[in-house]
């Protein structure tokens, strides 16, 4: 094993402890982002890079734990277990730099550093960014989903369509607001109606002047 003198013109040696590497002389701290959890070590080279978007609060760090994500970045094991630092959910990288929320109309589900995925029902979008489920993409304004609210809240996936508001006005009427469907993620029972029109009951599909 590599050692060291414990002081200058000493003859007894020291064995290099971690979190360093060692000359005939001197014992020498890993830097800043680095970390050596190997005694006896002889190279620099033995002071191991933390992963990408981490860094070690101190110097003479010894395991890969000591390496902190960077703000935004969330710890997380690769398939060969080895410790890496991603996007969390709802979130996604730009430039290979800084991690963002997901758009409007977009989501992520899972930690990593792909792409947030588009809403894949046509006309859906969502109520804020950083959407981390599927679930989170609703019918945007001026459309309702074509199914009751509690069915598309206990759904695994979504399994509706977004349909136009002014489709349920009496005789296709499309001059009057029978409905005010101004705001997204209207569901088929809660379509709201404007003032002066009524439904049958909240599964009706047609809407008529009072």
């Amino acid at each position: 094993l590599g050692s060291f003198a414990a002081q200058p013109g000493a003859t007894a040696c020291e064995i290099c402890t971690a979190g360093h590497w060692c000359t005939s002389s001197e014992q020498v701290p890993c830097g800043e982002n680095k970390y050596n959890p190997a005694f006896g070590s002889t190279d620099q080279t033995a002071c191991i890079r933390c992963p990408d978007f981490s860094s070690t609060r101190n110097h003479s760090a010894t395991n890969v734990t000591d390496c902190i994500c960077d703000a935004g970045f969330v710890q997380a094991l690769d398939a060969d277990g080895k410790m890496s630092c991603v996007c969390d959910a709802g979130f996604q990288i730009i430039n290979y730099q800084s991690c963002v929320l997901c758009p409007h109309a977009t989501y992520k589900s899972v930690p990593g550093n792909s792409k947030c995925l588009d809403c894949p029902i046509v006309g859906t979008t969502t109520m804020s960014e950083g959407a981390a489920s599927v679930l989170q993409c609703v019918c945007d304004a001026g459309t309702y989903a074509n199914a009751p609210f509690e069915a598309i809240r206990k759904s695994i996936e979504p399994s509706f369509s977004c349909e136009l508001c002014s489709g349920l006005h009496e005789n296709g009427v499309t001059s009057i607001m029978m409905t005010n469907c101004t705001a997204p993620n209207v569901t088929l029972d809660l379509v709201p109606i404007s003032s002066g029109y009524w439904r049958q009951r909240s599964s009706a599909r047609y809407v008529r002047a009072c």
